[in-house]
């Protein structure tokens, strides 16, 4: 969000310009579009385990084509203590790498025309949210034959996880917008293609065993084509029509999913703890 415009909030129902999901309304967030003038701006940020940085630029090509490119790059380091020796004790886990761009074109060839070009990038990665803390007195290692290691003791910020957590998330996304004035009516093209791809692993019960834990990878794809013509009419009638094409695949890879242990087959030094 570097290169925002604008920020609406509309309270609901919303679905007649927004589609179905806008039943309770809508946060309406508009970026900055290309511009015939040169400008931009940058910010970056630096704080304890965390830096960043922003910018925005855009200006003409040609008399007719301009273009803009906004990016972001948001870094925690790790600062959440691993207790578990069989997943690296005494390393730390708890960062976060999130970074985007999105480039835009703009050829306006008339005043009647224009044609926009946007394309989308995210590349998001955290560890940070799913790192559960473990309860007072978890283990923190189960020994070859059963035995039960160091426990947990009031500490703050640790982990004692058999796996590292992970949470990542890519996505791209293009759009062509066309909008061309046909006298007192204007007509809006949008067309778009998203892609995501994504994952969770995550150690439920926070603890060395195997009990409770969440592996899966995911994957979605969607087509969206909308049509608009609005009237401008200097009486006080005036009119909207549209139509809305959307088509979406989406799925969960079968090698992920969810991992539980039913209690009596874990070792009797652990069930005892119940």
């Amino acid at each position: 969000f570097s290169d925002v415009q604008s920020l609406e909030v509309l309270r609901g129902p919303q679905g007649t310009l927004f589609g179905r999901n806008a039943t309770g309304g809508a946060l309406r967030v508009t970026t900055k579009g290309p511009s015939q003038e040169f400008s931009g701006h940058i910010e970056a940020t630096y704080g304890n385990e965390r830096h960043g940085i922003s910018g925005f630029i855009t200006g003409g090509i040609t008399d007719t084509l301009s273009a803009s490119l906004s990016a972001y790059e948001d870094k925690q380091d790790a600062y959440i203590r691993n207790l578990n020796p069989a997943n690296g004790a005494g390393s730390k886990t708890g960062e976060s790498d999130n970074k985007g761009f999105r480039a835009k074109l703009l050829w306006e060839p008339i005043d009647t025309f224009s044609a926009l070009l946007s394309v989308t990038h995210l590349d998001l990665l955290d560890r940070s949210k799913i790192a559960l803390h473990p309860l007072e007195g978890t283990p923190l290692s189960l020994a070859e034959a059963g035995n039960l290691t160091p426990f947990v003791r009031g500490q703050k910020r640790v982990y004692a996880g058999e796996s590292r957590p992970i949470t990542y998330n890519d996505k791209e996304e293009y759009s062509l917008t066309l909008d061309v004035q046909l006298g007192d009516h204007a007509l809006t093209s949008i067309t778009a293609y998203t892609e995501i791809e994504g994952g969770t692993r995550l150690d439920a019960d926070a603890s060395p065993a195997s009990l409770i834990g969440i592996d899966n990878a995911y994957g979605s794809r969607a087509f969206q084509q909308e049509f608009r013509i609005v009237s401008d009419y200097e009486g006080p009638f005036n009119w909207l029509a549209g139509a809305y094409y959307y088509d979406n695949t989406s799925g969960y890879n079968r090698d992920g999913g969810l991992r539980l242990v039913i209690g009596h087959q874990l070792p009797a030094t652990l069930a005892s703890l119940e």
